[in-house]
């Protein structure tokens, strides 16, 4: 869940209920269904990040994470750059 909010500049703040790790690795999640086209390597390759979420530190390797997420799912790891696009 995230919560979001207009600030007086006009930009968007958001605020998730488990705290800044959970709102990045929805970013790369909602990244990842964007370049992933099998349904099911996205399902894994969520799968995984969510796993690797369960620890809620802020000071984690959120890249890290990704690449090795990509090579469980069997992904080039380059899917992380395009994410970045």
């Amino acid at each position: 869940n995230a919560e979001e909010n207009q600030t007086d500049s006009g930009t968007y703040e958001f605020n998730c209920q488990h705290g800044p790790p959970e709102c990045i690795y929805n970013i790369i999640e909602n990244c990842a269904l964007d370049k992933i086209e099998d349904p099911l390597t996205a399902f894994q390759y969520i799968e995984c990040i969510e796993q690797n979420d369960e620890s809620r530190d802020p000071k984690q390797d959120y890249y890290q994470v990704a690449i090795d997420c990509c090579r469980l799912t069997n992904l080039d790891d380059d899917t992380v750059s395009k994410m970045e696009t």
